[in-house]
């Protein structure tokens, strides 16, 4: 007989954003704190329930920083591009490891050209410790 014991390599923080997809709009977290580090940390959006985006349409996923909490956010990168795909539960949609150089503060936005309410997606923090 052998045991064996498998310990999450990931610790999740708390959700910075865990809401519907927008309807032909944009949804915009409140801004958090994050920067990067030798520990690994990523932001990572994870659809939680199903949605489809039709063709033609796009869903598109931004990271804003600022060097301040109420400063002026300026886009950073663009995390993930979606179009005529369907989203299943669970599916990862991006991982994104910042540096060190980003500014602390980040806000995640995300725009739809299209009524994609249905579906939701959370983002979160996510620490390696393997």
């Amino acid at each position: 007989m052998s045991f064996s014991k498998t310990i999450s390599s990931e610790l999740h923080d708390t959700p910075v954003l865990d809401a519907a997809l927008p309807n032909a709009t944009a949804v915009t977290s409140a801004p958090f704190l994050c920067s990067g580090s030798a520990l690994g940390l990523e932001i990572v959006g994870t659809v939680t329930k199903a949605a489809t985006i039709a063709s033609g349409k796009k869903l598109t996923v931004k990271l804003l920083a600022s060097e301040t909490k109420n400063g002026t956010f300026s886009e950073y990168a663009v995390l993930c591009t979606a179009t005529d795909k369907t989203l299943a539960a669970g599916t990862e949609l991006f991982r994104f490891a910042p540096v060190s150089t980003v500014p602390f503060w980040k806000k995640i936005s995300i725009t739809a050209d299209s009524d994609l309410s249905a579906g939701k997606i959370m983002i979160g923090l996510v620490r390696k410790v393997g």
